[in-house]
């Protein structure tokens, strides 16, 4: 009788074994999947964050790197460069410098010798006054490679680009032109996205923000992921705990070495007790029945993708698609809109006065009041957005160039002051894509530069004058 209990008690066990073996690793399965998924949304949306910033300081290398190819077609350039002739290249490069300041904003043009000496500088002094170069960033221009870089200076940063200059198989010199970035863009990032940001340089030196430096031992633990970063220009992810950090390579023009990097680190509260609950829930219901497992699971699998999803192409703010959103329409744009499209960007006007003198929540009630007007001036399948901070884009499929002025016109005269009747709070600026052959971005960044114009001529009319 007992070697028959017993026999009944070990068999059991083995069922229960047998039993519990394929729901346990069924529900670790699903386990391992509903935290794949949440890894993977959170990957997407720290790229999501990098990519904002590096279009921003990609666009103004660009910007830099065709000041300086226009200046090395200008005539009499290399002329005046290979003589040392410093009149010359004063009469050259001054009448450009102001061209390209006016038109793209250009803050410093400079030409040397090929000895490394500077013969003419034409800049901003409130903005590079103290600028002091890195020299390794010469000493490739003076070995005859091309150098895209950021650097730090008092005012903020400076985004330049320095090429060496040929004749005849001979380096007869270098020639920089650049731009100086907001500080203020990577605080506005900050408030936007969460958590840090910071920007290196080449030689993986944090350059901005100067008042957000990361310390020696988080550098140093960076280190090198940093170096991996630049030398095989890819995107790199670290984590630990709920905190997560990627890097990204700042994009360079025409095939030069990345001009940098990118790092943001933010938190991801309760992603790891996310991770437990479902552990829990995927064996509780596993021990009940593998057909209740499976579909509690893809259902709740399915309303944590889409929530996630949900938050992360919304802005919190205004209610509206966010960037993320926009930039995965944008990517579809070329080939599933009706042409014409008509891209609208705008920004608000007034709003550093608003939190200046009312405090953010007035300038929280500007953007709201900003997009309900653009909210209600959008029909059925357009794209409206929040680019960021205080900026939003619009795409209008079917719209030519006298309908998206009309869009425009309306938009300003309904978003007018209550205070200031006729003083529009957005300035806007609009481009036409109207043929197949124009990329859909090329668009956006022409609709960008008429919406800087719009604002330049706002702050002129609008600015009290200077004590």
């Amino acid at each position: 009788m007992r070697t028959s209990h017993q026999l009944k008690r070990r068999i059991n066990l083995i069922l229960v074994f047998v039993a519990a073996l394929p729901v346990f690793i069924m529900a670790l399965f699903m386990r391992n999947e509903a935290a794949g998924s949440m890894d993977r949304l959170i990957r997407n949306d720290l790229a999501n964050m990098t990519r904002m910033i590096d279009y921003h300081l990609a666009g103004r290398l660009s910007d830099a790197y065709d000041a300086a190819v226009a200046t090395l077609a200008a005539d009499g350039f290399a002329d005046a460069l290979a003589a040392s002739d410093r009149t010359g290249l004063e009469n050259v490069l001054l009448p450009l410098f102001d061209q390209l300041k006016t038109g793209k904003g250009l803050s410093i043009l400079e030409a040397g010798d090929a000895k490394g000496i500077v013969l003419y500088r034409a800049h901003e002094p409130s903005l590079h006054g103290d600028d002091k170069h890195a020299a390794e960033a010469y000493r490739y221009a003076l070995r005859g490679q091309p150098y895209a870089g950021i650097f730090a200076g008092k005012h903020g940063m400076g985004l330049r680009i320095i090429l060496p200059v040929v004749r005849a198989g001979t380096l007869i010199g270098t020639l920089q032109a650049g731009y100086h970035f907001d500080p203020d863009f990577l605080s506005e990032m900050g408030m936007l996205v969460g958590d840090r940001i910071a920007v290196f340089d080449r030689e993986l030196q944090q350059v901005a923000p100067l008042d957000a430096m990361l310390t020696k031992e988080e550098t140093a633990s960076l280190l090198p992921d940093l170096q991996r970063v630049l030398q095989e220009e890819t995107i790199v992810f670290q984590e630990a705990g709920e905190y997560r950090v990627v890097l990204r390579p700042i994009t360079a023009p025409s095939g030069l070495m990345p001009a940098g990097v990118i790092h943001v680190g933010k938190l991801y509260p309760g992603s790891e007790a996310f991770d437990r609950r479902i552990w829990w829930m995927a064996m509780i219901a596993s021990l009940l029945s593998i057909l209740v497992i499976l579909l509690l699971t893809r259902r709740l699998g399915r309303s944590v993708h889409e929530g996630i999803r949900d938050l992360s192409f919304h802005d919190t703010l205004t209610g509206m698609y966010n960037r993320a959103y926009f930039e995965e329409e944008l990517s579809l744009a070329d080939q599933n809109l009706s042409l014409p499209v008509a891209c609208v960007m705008g920004d608000a006007n007034g709003l550093k006065q608003a939190n200046d003198r009312m405090g953010h929540d007035a300038g929280d009630l500007l953007l709201k009041e900003i997009a309900a007007v653009l909210r209600a001036n959008v029909r059925e399948g357009d794209v409206l957005a929040r680019w960021g901070g205080d900026e939003f884009v619009i795409l209008f499929p079917r719209t030519g160039p006298e309908e998206a002025k009309r869009i425009c016109d309306r938009i300003e005269e309904r978003s007018a002051s209550p205070e200031k009747p006729g003083v529009s709070r957005i300035s806007l600026g609009f481009a036409v894509k109207g043929d197949e052959g124009t990329p859909i971005r090329d668009v956006l960044r022409e609709a960008e530069m008429r919406m800087y114009e719009r604002k330049r001529k706002w702050h002129e009319a609008h600015d009290p004058p200077p004590s």
